[in-house]
């Protein structure tokens, strides 16, 4: 098992993936790259063009025209390549995310066409979750990438390049690849596969049976064209123009996407993650040939013109170059006379043209890497192989390796929010209270005596209370039990309220004696505007107390007692999140990794639990599925998402502090009941713990309310970081340019971030802590733009620990104070509570942060984000 440093606050915070649908309309893909014709028609008949970034459902049929393919990949990461004149049938794509999903499988019917893929994680443990069928023969797989074209006279080639695939029609089987003897396979319907010592020569043609007369017709029409396509598909590889790639419909949320796609640049999309380093050797081989051919045509085509030139009658016998330099002047466009042409003529016989600058000598090539950082595209890079036991749909062995090797650290700042009217998103930190999640209605309470024999029932009411004075935090349970013959709703609110005060109570464990200091109070409130009634758990604290966590604990054991309990409340299905509520300050930092594949962030961290003494793992595995279409990297981005109402998260790749820094914000999507294309985006959290018989549950969680920041750094070795230093802000402070800093606050966007703080490397104290935070609502792009609320925060801490106990290269800290004053320097709030901390990243020279603070008042204020700073000289 993986052992990494605790992530014990995280859990509950930040939470889940999508779920697929267990259905027909099921997410299977997303469309990669898309060329000439492609369409995926539903089982209701629907037609809709495939573009970049289109999904595909289980049930659609994929076409393909003469001169189209489309590049999938699938939601196990599988991915593929249609070829031209394909039709293929995608029956059925089920991937199992969870423990409530129903069993994967894949099941896809070739009619007509070829494909190439790389198969993903369904199949590898149960080779009966994935078939593929063909007129000729049905396809199994052992884990693998293959090909699959038909010929022209109906019989169908097949080829395995990696793992292995079984052939089977009514005549006979075949395996070919790993532990096969072969490779190819050519196969009919009504004959057995037979196997090929070599490639056919058809595997490459893409052909198909029965094109359309319309599109021979267009193809003979457009010779030079076909002829390119033709060309390309000889080659392997799916071709087509630029004016192909621009019907197709590639573009991008950001600038700079709609670019044409160069050849070597589709042939990297295509193979994608399946693409193996020699591979990656032969595309930058192949694209200098490409461009040596280019400079050899451009010179065979100047040289082919003045032949034209010199053969149109121009030149006579006798003539001589000096005779011919106005004529060829002319022709070429040069600036210069006849003598001219003589004497910049050298002994080569190359003529320079002096009016034309010569070209500098080439910038000598600068390493952008020098001190060989992490590089996120490469990420796999130098890994150890480490044995796992979890399962590779959750994380794979390049994930999993990558997080044992502890180069990677991560930050999260889990928050709670929605989004308002104006389409951006809010927060609240006051105190929290308990409300019913369903409206009392008096006229139909249910009447229940808990005084009668057997019917007592208990509820455990637990909060956290602040102490803004010392800054610290005590936690407080009392039991409250209910034993009264409750007939109406007035009852039960007396019943409760006088509880509260009996009950015993305790604090860190420890019973206080009776009539201690309780710090919460219950009401049945009635909105006056709706009528509705609510009981209400609030809070009563003092003038220096806060209550940052407050919820009810049911012992949920079906006794009908608490089950009349639960529906007098008005509890809702989720028991125990419906009586739950925080002021959300958590900061944490653990070990994470990077999947290379979606160019995504991965959060993992290792508990570990002592039973019977026996010490037993629990693993907490915490990341968003990626949506390029909905991830934006800029403010200007992210405010055009809230003005269409989409909801976009942030990931900024070129940090400007570091190339061994990303960082940004998964926003959660919460799915809208009945509607399918919207299924919603939460975020993940798997929990997977390890039982007495060292067997693995798994656990998958869902939130769909929760705005994390994050970063990801490269992590400083802490055994070169010795002495005392020094880290303030080095003028990467603008919050408009998210590769400076990101922010969001109650009234609006961050503008600026600066801070500082001393650090000893020796025992690990962090001190002289400052950090500025000033927010301008939707104006922080404008130089001039109005201060609302200017955050003036004091910390301080310690370097956090690894899990043998010696020091690591970052910290987080609740020893937090401060003030917040407006734009015209009048007080807001002198009860800044929260957290600040982050990671020292590699050499050590930049620290990059994050902040989540509220306010221990009604002042109601709240900020979070990310920065970083530089190490002082």
């Amino acid at each position: 098992m993986l052992h990494i440093k605790t992530l014990s606050l995280v859990c509950s915070l930040i939470l889940t993936l999508i779920c697929l649908p267990v259905n027909a309309a099921s997410l299977a893909a997303h469309v990669i790259l898309s060329k000439g014709v492609a369409t995926a028609t539903t089982l209701e008949g629907e037609v809709r063009p495939l573009k970049r970034r289109s999904k595909v459902f289980s049930g659609d049929i994929i076409n393909t025209g003469p001169k189209g393919s489309v590049q999938l990949r699938f939601v196990d990461k599988a991915l593929m390549t249609i070829k031209a004149s394909t039709q293929m049938d995608i029956t059925n794509y089920l991937f199992k995310q969870d423990a409530t999903t129903g069993k994967e499988q894949v099941l896809m019917k070739l009619v007509k066409g070829g494909f190439r893929t790389i198969t993903g994680s369904i199949g590898k443990g149960d080779k009966e979750a994935y078939k593929v069928s063909t007129p000729a023969a049905s396809i199994g797989i052992r884990g693998t990438n293959y090909e699959v074209q038909q010929e022209s006279g109906g019989a169908f080639v097949m080829a395995v390049y990696s793992g292995g695939i079984s052939v089977a029609n009514d005549a006979g089987t075949i395996d070919l690849g790993l532990g096969a003897d072969f490779n190819f396979t050519r196969v009919s319907a009504d004959a057995a596969p037979q196997g090929l010592l070599e490639a056919p020569e058809s595997l490459s043609v893409n052909a198909a049976t029965d094109e359309s007369q319309d599109e021979e017709q267009e193809e003979a029409g457009d010779s030079e064209t076909a002829a390119a396509g033709e060309e390309g598909e000889e080659d392997g590889e799916d071709s087509g123009d630029e004016s192909a790639a621009a019907d197709s419909g590639e573009g991008d949320s950001e600038g700079g996407d709609d670019a044409p796609v160069t050849e070597s640049q589709e042939a990297l999309v295509g193979l994608d993650e399946g693409t193996t380093e020699a591979e990656v050797d032969i595309l930058t081989a192949l694209d200098q040939q490409l461009t040596e051919e280019l400079i050899e045509n451009i010179d065979e085509k100047a040289a082919e013109e003045i032949e034209k030139y010199i053969a149109s009658g121009d030149l006579e016998a006798g003539e001589t170059l000096a005779d011919l330099a106005d004529g060829i002047k002319d022709f070429l466009g040069l600036g210069n006379d006849a003598e001219d042409v003589i004497d910049n003529t050298g002994d080569d016989g190359v003529f320079v043209d002096p009016t034309i600058e010569p070209e500098p000598e080439p910038e000598p090539v600068v390493d952008p890497n020098p001190l060989g950082l992490f590089e996120f595209e490469n990420a796999y890079v130098g890994l150890n192989n480490q044995a796992t036991d979890i399962p590779d749909a959750i994380i794979s062995s390049d994930e999993f390796n990558l997080a044992t090797s502890e180069k990677l650290a991560m930050l999260v700042i889990p928050l709670d929010y929605s989004i308002s009217a104006a389409k951006r998103p809010t927060f609240s930190s006051l105190e929290p209270q308990l409300s019913s999640p369903i409206a009392i209605d008096p006229n139909t309470f249910s009447a229940f005596d808990f005084s009668a024999s057997g019917n007592e029932t208990a509820v455990s009411l637990y909060y956290e209370l602040l102490d803004t004075t010392s800054n610290t935090t005590t936690h407080y349970e009392l039991n409250l039990v209910i034993n009264n013959n409750i007939s109406t709703v007035t009852d039960l609110e007396a019943a409760i309220a006088a509880a509260i005060p009996l009950a015993d109570v305790y604090v860190e464990g420890t019973p206080l004696p009776p009539g201690s200091p309780i710090h919460v109070q219950f009401n049945l409130i009635t909105d006056p505007g709706t009528g509705e009634s609510r009981f209400e758990f609030k809070p009563n604290s003092g003038t220096d107390e806060f209550i940052t966590e407050m919820g009810l604990n049911f012992a949920e054991d079906g006794s009908p007692a608490e089950l009349m309990l639960l529906s007098q409340l008005g509890s809702g299905a989720n028991v125990q999140d419906d009586w739950r509520a925080r002021v959300e300050t958590d900061l944490v930092v653990a070990i994470g990794s990077w999947d290379t594949a979606s160019n995504t962030p991965i959060f993992i961290s290792t508990e570990q639990e002592e039973k019977d003494g026996q010490v037993f793992d629990s693993t907490q595995i915490i990341y968003k599925e990626a949506n390029a279409t909905q991830t934006v990297s800029s403010l200007a981005a992210l405010a055009l998402c809230g003005d269409s109402g989409i909801i976009c998260d942030i990931q900024k790749d070129n940090v400007a502090a570091a190339i061994n820094i990303r960082w940004g914000a998964w926003l959660a999507e919460p799915a809208i009941p009945g509607d399918p294309n919207n299924t919603g985006e939460p975020i993940t959290i798997h929990e997977i713990s390890e039982d007495e018989l060292g067997f693995l549950d798994t656990l998958t969680h869902q939130e769909e309310t929760t705005l994390a920041f994050w970063i990801a750094a490269e992590r400083a070795d802490i055994n070169t970081l010795t002495g005392t230093a020094s880290f303030a802000s080095a003028g990467l402070t603008d919050c408009s340019d998210y590769g400076q800093c990101i922010g969001f606050a109650d009234d609006g966007g961050v503008k600026k971030v600066t801070g500082q703080f001393n650090v000893n490397f020796n025992n690990g104290a962090i001190s002289n802590g400052l950090l500025r935070v000033e927010t301008a609502g939707s104006d922080i792009t404008k130089p001039d733009a109005q201060i609302l609320s200017d955050w003036q925060v004091n910390f301080s801490g310690q370097l956090s620990n690894n899990t043998d106990g010696t020091m690591a290269p970052e910290f987080q800290t609740t020893n937090v104070n401060g003030t917040i004053q407006d734009g015209a320097g009048n007080a807001i709030s002198n009860k800044v509570i929260g957290s600040v901390g982050g990671i020292f990243v590699k050499p050590g020279t930049v620290f990059a942060g994050g902040y989540n603070l509220s306010t221990a008042d009604e002042s109601n204020k709240h900020t979070a984000g990310v920065f970083s700073l530089q190490k002082n000289p």
